[in-house]
């Protein structure tokens, strides 16, 4: 009977394991790439609204936050899926909510665009991808990570600010608004955030989930300068 030399032996699944590690190796990359692809687009995106008069941004805004933001994550399970609640009501504290960040957004591209996006590293943790970045702005520098969904067309579920979570920020509120009262309290406490945006830069911009997407890249609006980003 013919011997297998031990180190022979034990070659093969050494083999199999090192190709299983090259073979995630691999599919990580890919991962990194399609984040660090729409990260990308995003920088290139804020550059494309930098060259804008700020009253013609609004509406490039408006279709580039809905293109960007994975809502359904974002706001997680901050709207019960309870018995009761109808697709349509559900429908309208999302549509509520994504008319919230395009308003923000367009008050905040309102102003001067005067920093700086580097890009730092894309990861991958327990979460899904996300990718670091740094905001150079006159006044001081901000860490912030862009947490992306899983999947070949990446879209923001949340952006971390300085280690703090925008994303959860507003679930809490929504959730508050929901124990306090249900869709009604939801409903009203959402157009209350929308007014008082509205009352700093003008009529906030209708948003739905059904509008078509920009052919621009996904972007997030930027803050004015020495304010912290965020949505």
């Amino acid at each position: 009977m013919l011997e297998v030399p031990p180190r022979v032996a034990f070659a093969h699944p050494a083999l199999l394991a090192l190709v299983g590690l090259l073979a995630w190796g691999t599919a990580a990359a890919e991962r990194h790439r399609a984040v660090e692809a729409r990260t990308e687009g995003l920088i290139g995106a804020v550059e494309y609204l930098r060259g804008l008069p700020p009253e013609q941004r609004a509406a490039r805004v408006e279709a580039l936050v809905e293109r960007a933001i994975d809502l359904e994550a974002w706001l997680g399970d901050a709207v019960p899926d309870v018995d009761g609640l109808a697709p349509a009501d559900r429908a309208l504290i999302f549509d509520r909510a994504l008319a919230l960040l395009v308003s923000r957004a367009v008050e905040r591209a309102g102003g001067p665009i005067d920093f700086r996006i580097e890009l730092e590293k894309a990861r991958h943790d327990h979460q899904g991808p996300a990718v670091d970045c740094l905001i150079h702005t006159e006044a001081a520098i901000y860490e912030i990570s862009l947490r992306w969904s899983r999947g070949p067309d990446p879209r923001l579920r949340d952006v971390m600010v300085e280690g703090v979570s925008i994303g959860a920020a507003d679930r809490r509120r929504v959730r508050a608004a929901w124990d306090r009262g249900g869709l009604p309290e939801t409903l009203a406490a959402l157009d209350r955030a929308i007014g008082r945006v509205r009352r700093i830069s003008g009529p906030p911009a209708v948003a739905t989930r059904t509008t078509p997407a920009a052919p621009p890249p996904a972007a997030i609006p930027p803050p004015p300068a020495g304010r912290p980003p965020g949505l």
